[in-house]
């Protein structure tokens, strides 16, 4: 086993000082290539899956444009990579108010689990709009649907939360009407 890894070491060294004298760099440099290379690799990979997740979100959101009246960017605002749409109609004594969420999140560690909030600014009232659902495509969603109209709250609030009560907790995506 040793003698494996002394050859397998060998073979590196030797593979090293090839790549070094062919390319007339310091091992700082050929190190700092090597290392630029592998950051440049995950950060492409990282990259193509964000964009096929907001490929996913745009094809969802799509399909559901034509039965909402008004739409809102949801940001992360915690720095993370997270972001969604939030759709509602107008009030409607037959339908109701009708709200939805689409978002790309981080699955929830534990027990934890994300839920939706409408919010109005002055005077301060929110309300829950229940849990977020994660779908077949990995997708967090939420539907609300209510006989009350709640068009005069513009805000829309995504929280990461340990309990489930009546009180907001972590704000994870935010957005306005």
């Amino acid at each position: 086993m040793i003698l494996l890894e002394e050859i397998s070491m060998k073979k590196f060294i030797l593979i090293l000082i090839i790549a070094l004298t062919l390319s007339a760099c310091s091992f700082e440099d050929l190190f700092a290539q090597l290392a630029r290379s592998d950051v440049e690799q995950a950060a492409d990979v990282s990259l193509q899956q964000s964009q096929q997740s907001i490929q996913e979100i745009n094809s969802k959101m799509d399909a559901v444009k034509p039965q909402y009246g008004e739409n809102a960017l949801l940001t992360d605002i915690t720095d993370g990579t997270g972001f969604g749409t939030a759709y509602r109609n107008q009030f409607d004594s037959s339908t109701g108010f009708v709200h939805h969420v689409i978002a790309s999140l981080d699955e929830p560690q534990g027990s934890n689990f994300y839920e939706g909030w409408l919010v109005i600014q002055n005077p301060s009232h929110f309300i829950s709009t229940g849990r977020m659902e994660k779908d077949t495509d990995g997708q967090f969603v939420l539907n609300f649907t209510s006989p009350t109209d709640y068009t005069d709250h513009l805000q829309v609030v995504i929280t990461l939360e340990t309990t489930a009560d009546s009180t907001p907790e972590t704000h994870i995506l935010e957005g306005s009407f």
